[in-house]
């Protein structure tokens, strides 16, 4: 059975109004003649304010606006349902009305007025006398209840005399003054902060503030807690007053005061929060510290991150979801480790990551796979920035070792104009870290060793002479056993990028990458100095390892006793066949080397 709408009692049409999303009339009243009578009634347009803006202040913001809704009947049924009226209301609409036009705009404190509605006669006359009824000879219309606040709440803090917080008081109790959100029609341009500043003078204060109009959003709780949270001089005592008013320690405020690296902070919210929950929130905030930039979010400090890491048992699982852009367990993990992407870390996408990286390094040691994501990460970003090639010596020096992947990322960075030379000072150190291994690390003795079978190089039951020199694994750690690659991959790296890659030489000598807000490419008129330098220093570093194995095992083979099979023998000649025969020396008579 169906209800014709207007068949309902006229309480019900006006309940209805009142509930009306956009919190004008127009859509309703234009429906029919009935409803259009209900729409334009003083007591469904005051339910229809107070239903959008809150009884409190539900005279002010419809002033500022909804000012097409008020009549001087309208006013009148507000005030009857329990509007406030606080004095910076009246002098608003006086500054207002005295305006040439309504459009005009009318600077207070900082904001303007730009309501198109002129300010009737009527309703400014009904304003003025219930100005004079309510606060008769105080009824300042010049005064700026706003602008005096703000001073008087600065004033407070900075050695003001005790008739400056009488004088607050006397603007919240007696005048019904409250500090309002910025918005673009707001009247002022304080707001969250002048309220946590009254609550440090007087928690008591914001009874008076919530009975005024104020509202308690969880925005305000948070800005407010987490103010509170990180003061010099909180205790479990201050955080329990600050709840007794019905604030809340929200999770962004748990995080706020882990962030702080404050003792006093901390036992604060062991009185408070549980140990679990406490817990979690401490390895989140650690989570976005090391992640990206963000303007509400923990921001890195290594004092922070040092006092969470001693106050909580924060696991290498968590670090590592802290640190990995792909962490253990992500679905993506089993492709990244075939095929490392780049970024690595998500502290890569900060604005300036370096000091994320030099604490993984200072904390965790140059062998650990934090530390070396974070130098991949930092041969990776394309900045000319002077702290981040300065960061790459602190890491090498540190003992951090280059790997195969890096060689396309060097070769990519010589291109841009302003890491070309950051570029040939990097490539100078991998040969010093790539041929000083075939020595130090006793490489070649080892090479030359399984190359001819010598059973005293054999460390496992594997026999010697079923080893290959292509499976023949050095410059290694145990952490990263498959990291380091082995030397034919350096060497087929170092040919296949650049100085046996023809299209990266022609780039290299005609073309020059420039970052910045410029970017782009241009040509060049001649080949720049550094790039020449690191084509030739990739060259030398292929001949020297190439010489240096030749050399060493062409001695080995010169000095095998005469018992070694000849299955040994033919496994030492394919091996050497890898390797171009060593250079005459010059003594020879045969040309230099």
């Amino acid at each position: 059975m169906q209800t014709n709408l207007l068949t309902l009692p006229t309480e019900i049409l006006s309940h209805i109004f009142s509930l009306s999303p956009s919190g004008t009339p127009r859509p309703f009243s234009r429906t029919c003649h009935h409803l259009h009578t209900i729409s334009h009634d003083p007591s469904s347009r005051a339910a229809l304010l107070i239903n959008r803006y809150g009884r409190p202040l539900s005279l002010f913001y419809a002033f500022k606006s909804n000012r097409s809704v008020l009549t001087p009947d309208v006013c009148r049924v507000l005030r009857a349902a329990g509007a406030g009226f606080p004095r910076f209301l009246m002098q608003l609409v006086d500054r207002e009305y005295h305006a040439k036009r309504g459009t005009s705009d009318v600077a207070v404190s900082g904001k303007s007025s730009t309501n198109s509605v002129v300010v009737s006669n009527g309703v400014y006359f009904w304003f003025v006398g219930e100005a004079w009824r309510v606060y008769g000879e105080s009824a300042d219309f010049r005064e700026d209840d706003v602008s005096r606040f703000e001073r008087l709440v600065y004033n407070a803090f900075t050695g003001g005399d005790p008739s400056t917080h009488d004088a607050i008081r006397t603007l919240i109790h007696t005048f019904g003054y409250v500090p309002l959100k910025p918005t673009s029609t707001s009247l002022t341009t304080t707001s969250d902060e002048l309220v946590y500043s009254l609550t440090r003078l007087d928690l008591h204060l914001l009874d008076a503030l919530v009975r005024n109009g104020l509202e308690m959003s969880n925005e305000l709780n948070n800005f407010i807690m987490e103010r509170v949270i990180c003061r010099s001089d909180i205790s479990a005592d201050m955080v329990a007053a600050y709840k007794s008013h019905g604030f809340k320690m929200s999770d962004s405020a748990i995080r706020k005061g882990l962030q702080s690296a404050q003792p006093f902070a901390l036992a604060a919210l062991r009185a408070h929060i549980p140990k679990d929950m406490l817990h979690r929130l401490a390895e989140d905030t650690m989570v976005e510290m090391l992640g990206p930039s963000s303007t509400r979010g923990p921001c890195f400090t290594s004092a922070a991150v040092d006092f969470l890491l001693a106050q909580f048992p924060i696991s290498d699982e968590c670090m590592a979801r802290a640190l990995f852009v792909h962490p253990p367990g992500d679905s993506k993990k089993n492709e990244q480790a075939k095929v490392h992407e780049f970024p690595a870390t998500r502290s890569y996408f900060k604005s300036d990551p370096c000091p994320v990286w030099l604490w993984v390094l200072a904390t965790y040691g140059a062998s650990h796979p934090f530390t070396i994501a974070c130098f991949d990460d930092a041969l990776s970003r394309a900045s000319g920035d002077p702290a981040l090639h300065e960061l790459h010596d602190v890491f090498l020096a540190a003992g951090v070792r280059f790997r195969p992947r890096h060689v396309k990322i060097l070769a990519c960075r010589v291109l841009h104009r302003d890491m070309a030379a950051n570029s040939l000072g990097l490539i100078m150190k991998l040969r010093v870290q790539l041929l000083g291994s075939l020595i130090g690390n006793n490489c070649v003795e080892r090479i030359t060793r399984e190359c001819s079978g010598d059973p005293a190089a054999v460390t496992d039951p594997v026999p010697a002479t079923i080893m290959k020199l292509e499976n023949i694994k050095y410059y290694q750690y145990p952490e990263d056993v498959d990291e380091y690659g082995n030397l034919m991959d350096w060497l087929k790296l170092l040919k296949d990028e650049i100085a046996g890659n023809k299209e990266w030489i022609e780039r290299m000598n005609k073309t020059q990458l420039e970052g910045g807000p410029r970017g782009g490419m241009y040509r060049l008129a001649q080949p720049p100095e550094d790039g020449i330098k690191f084509l030739a220093e990739a060259g030398s570093i292929i001949d020297e390892a190439n010489r240096t194995i030749a050399t060493a095992i062409a001695q080995r083979r010169t000095s095998l006793s005469r018992g070694v099979s000849k299955k040994k023998n033919s496994i030492l000649g394919s091996a050497i066949s890898f390797f171009p025969s060593p250079p005459p020396s010059p003594s020879s008579g045969n040309g230099s080397v």
